[in-house]
C-alpha cells in the first residue's frame, strides 16, 4: 500500500467541518455551481464521514476512496474531468482528513462506514473508483454488497497475499490522518483475511484494473492477477508509478471516462426498468437450465455461427458430463441475435448488466448489454443465457482483446451428434480469468486432452493477456 509520507502536512488538529465556500444557510445544494466542490459530512452509525461532492446534482453518482495518508483532496488533478458527467463524492475514510478519527480502524469497517455513506445519501448502485488502500475498501463493498456498485475502477491495486509486515516510521509534524490507522491497515495488508481473495469472485460489477506499470512500489504481478480473479476485469497499464491520477491525471481521466461511458448513457434512461435478484433467488431460478441438446435442437437450421460456451463446451469437447452445471451458456455474433431469438418465440429475453435484469428488454438497453438470459414466463425460470459477441462479418473478435480475431469456422468445433462448441482453448482462454475453484479444475481436467498446437495456441494467447499467469508454464511443459 502507499507510503504515509506521501499525506500533505496537516494544522496540527483534525479540521473541522466548513460550510461550503460562499454557501447561504439553509440554501439547496443542488443550486451550487455543477464545478463547485462542496465540502460536507453525514452521519454513518456513530462517526461523522466527510466528503467533497462536485459535478451537476442528477448526473450518475461516482464514488472516490483514497490511498492511506490521503483524503478527499487527492482527487483534485481530476476532479474537474470526472465531474463533467457524473455526480462525484470524494470521501475522507474514516481516521483521513476531516471525517472523525475515532480509534478503532479496519479495512471492513470502512468498507461499513461507505455502505452506510450509500444508504443515508439514498444512493442506488454507483460506479466506484479506489486507490491503494481505497482500492481494497471498494472491491471488498462490491464483493459483499455487488448490487451497489455498477461499475469499478481499481487503480495499481494488488491481490491480498501474505507479505513481509512492517510498519513506517511516523512523520515528523502533525498530520491530516490519525497515525494509529496505519498500523491497523497495514497489519491487515500483510496478513490479509483469506476470505478476501475469494470473495473477489462474487463481484458482478464491469471491472477496470488501472496498473502503474514498473514504476510502481507495487508488484505489478499481483495487480495483473486481482484483474484475473475478478470476472470482467481488464487491465490498462499507465507507466507512471503508483500514483496515476496524479502524475498522469490526463491519462487516468481518459482511461477512466471511456469505460465509466460504455452503456452508461443508455442504462441509465432505463435503470428504473431494471432489478436486482439476490443470490438465492438466482439459483432458484436457474434450478431448470437446459442441456446442449435442447437448445441445438431449435437451433439447427439456422445460419448464424453460434456455439456452447464454458463448462459445458469443455464437457462436450471431452465427451461427457464432468461436473454439475448452474446454467447453460451460448455465444453468438450481435448481427445473429435475432434470428437465434426467432427460435424461441415462446419465450422471453432479460437483458443483463451491471447487476441488473431488465425484463424483456427493448432494443436499446440490449444495444448496451451483451448478456440475455432466456426465461419462461409461465414459471419464470431462466433457461440458458446468450452472449451477443462482436465479430466483423464472418471474423469472432474477443472481448478480451479485440486483436484476437479469429474465422468462425476455426473457433467452433462440433460433437459427433453436431452441437457446436467453442473449442477449448478459447474456454479456457476465458476461464484463465477465473479464481473459482471449478475453472482450476477445468484446466486440470482439460490440459492432459489439449494438443501441442492447442496448447500452444492458448499459451500464445494467454501471454498476451497475463504475462505472468500460472498456467503459462503447464502450457508450455510436455
Amino acid at each position: 500500500m502507499d507510503g504515509v509520507g506521501c499525506a500533505a502536512p496537516g494544522s496540527g488538529t483534525r479540521p473541522v467541518i466548513r460550510q461550503p465556500v460562499n454557501a447561504e444557510p439553509g440554501q439547496d445544494p443542488s443550486a451550487y455551481p455543477p464545478d463547485m466542490v462542496e465540502p460536507r459530512s453525514v452521519d454513518v452509525g456513530g462517526i461523522r464521514l466527510a466528503y467533497r461532492t462536485s459535478g451537476p446534482a442528477d448526473a450518475p453518482p461516482l464514488v472516490l476512496l483514497h490511498a492511506l495518508g490521503e483524503d478527499a483532496t487527492d482527487w483534485e488533478a481530476v476532479l474537474p474531468a470526472l465531474a463533467r458527467s457524473r455526480r462525484v463524492y470524494a470521501l475522507d475514510l474514516r481516521g483521513h482528513g476531516r471525517s472523525d478519527w475515532p480509534g478503532d480502524y479496519s479495512l471492513e469497517l470502512m468498507r461499513a462506514d461507505v455502505l452506510r455513506f450509500l444508504d443515508v445519501l439514498g444512493l442506488g448502485p454507483v460506479d466506484l473508483i479506489g486507490h491503494s488502500m481505497g482500492g481494497v475498501v471498494a472491491y471488498l463493498l462490491a464483493a459483499d454488497h455487488p448490487q451497489r456498485v455498477s461499475r469499478l475502477v481499481l487503480e495499481d491495486v494488488p491481490v491480498p497475499r501474505p507479505r513481509e509486515p512492517g510498519v513506517p516510521a511516523r512523520p515528523d509534524g502533525v498530520l491530516t490522518f490519525d497515525w494509529e490507522v496505519v498500523a491497523a491497515v497495514r497489519r491487515q495488508i500483510d496478513r490479509p483475511d483469506p476470505r478476501w481473495l475469494e470473495r473477489l469472485g462474487r463481484i458482478t460489477a464491469e471491472t477496470l484494473v488501472l496498473a502503474g506499470g514498473p514504476r510502481s512500489h507495487v508488484p505489478q504481478d499481483g495487480v495483473a492477477e486481482l484483474a484475473r480473479r475478478v470476472p470482467g476485469g481488464r487491465v490498462v497499464t499507465v507507466p507512471v508509478g503508483h500514483l496515476i491520477h496524479r502524475t498522469a491525471p490526463e491519462a487516468f481521466t481518459e482511461a477512466v471516462s471511456a469505460f465509466l461511458e460504455e452503456g452508461s448513457v443508455l442504462l441509465a434512461e432505463h435503470e428504473h426498468d431494471g432489478v436486482v435478484l439476490d443470490p438465492d433467488e438466482l439459483t432458484a431460478r436457474w434450478a431448470d437450465a437446459w442441456r446442449p441438446e435442447q437448445v441445438a435442437e431449435r437451433l439447427g437450421r439456422v445460419g448464424v455461427p453460434w456455439c456452447v460456451v464454458a463448462g459445458w463446451a469443455l464437457d462436450l469437447f471431452r465427451g461427457g458430463q464432468s461436473r454439475p452445471h448452474g446454467d447453460l451458456e451460448i455465444a453468438v455474433p450481435v448481427a445473429g441475435f435475432t434470428e437465434v431469438r426467432d427460435c424461441f418465440p415462446e419465450y422471453v429475453f432479460d437483458a443483463v448488466g451491471s447487476g441488473r435484469v431488465w425484463p424483456g428488454a427493448g432494443d436499446e438497453v440490449l444495444a448496451a448489454t451483451r448478456q440475455t438470459w432466456v426465461r419462461d414466463p409461465a414459471s419464470g425460470r431462466f433457461l440458458f443465457d446468450v452472449f451477443r459477441e462482436p465479430h466483423e462479418g464472418g471474423t469472432w473478435i474477443c472481448r478480451l482483446d479485440e486483436s484476437l480475431r479469429l474465422p468462425y469456422d476455426t473457433i467452433i468445433d462440433r460433437t459427433a451428434g453436431g452441437i457446436p462448441y467453442l473449442v477449448p482453448e478459447l474456454v479456457l482462454l476465458f476461464k484463465a480469468k477465473g479464481t473459482r475453484p471449478k475453472d482450476h479444475a477445468d484446466f486440470d481436467g482439460i490440459l492432459p486432452l489439449l494438443s501441442r498446437a492447442r496448447r500452444d495456441a492458448l499459451g500464445g494467447w494467454l501471454a498476451r493477456l497475463d504475462p505472468v499467469h500460472p498456467w503459462l508454464a503447464r502450457l508450455a511443459g510436455q
